[in-house]
């Protein structure tokens, strides 16, 4: 038997980053969850490392716990100020050094702002509320999920719909 091939959707997050499984010829859900660590705001650098390292450690271990893999991740990096925001590049920077580190196949990079345009209906500025999301999430998939994960799930389904295109269109082997 053949194994179905999948895309990872990653949405990183300091406190709860979702993660989600969907199948690249169906675009049905395989898995989903998120990982969480707690934020403590007086946390010193070597605490913030070992959290992005934690964060990084569990999602190549559920990327590594599956066969054929193509990973999306948010990488419409922002936060409420300039400190978040650096934080959120230094997450993703770990993660993807993690995920690299592993044999991934492809890495594709989805916005959240395509995703939110694609899914709600929303302008290009990104400004699709949380609860569209979710709301998009549960009439695609039929499931209920929290903010994070439906995220995740988008960016996915976002990456999913390019790697059919470009196959379509022959850019890909």
């Amino acid at each position: 038997t053949s194994m179905t091939e999948l895309v990872l959707g990653i949405d990183p997050s300091l406190s709860s980053t979702g993660w989600a499984f969907i199948e690249l010829d169906s675009g049905l859900f395989v898995e989903f969850g998120r990982v969480e660590t707690s934020i403590d705001p007086h946390a010193d650098e070597t605490e913030s490392t070992a959290r992005r390292s934690t964060i990084a450690n569990a999602l190549a271990e559920i990327y590594r716990s599956r066969g054929q893999v193509n990973v999306a991740m948010e990488n419409n990096i922002h936060g409420p100020n300039a400190e978040t925001t650096i934080a959120l590049a230094r997450l993703s920077a770990v993660i993807l050094d993690r995920l690299i580190a592993t044999p991934v196949e492809m890495v594709h990079l989805a916005t959240a702002k395509a995703t939110a345009k694609r899914v709600t209906g929303g302008t290009w500025k990104g400004n699709a509320k949380k609860e569209h999301m979710v709301a998009a999430a549960a009439r695609q998939w039929g499931i209920e999920v929290q903010n994070d994960i439906a995220d995740a799930l988008w960016v996915a389904e976002t990456a999913r719909l390019l790697l059919l295109q470009h196959e379509a269109d022959g850019k890909f082997d």
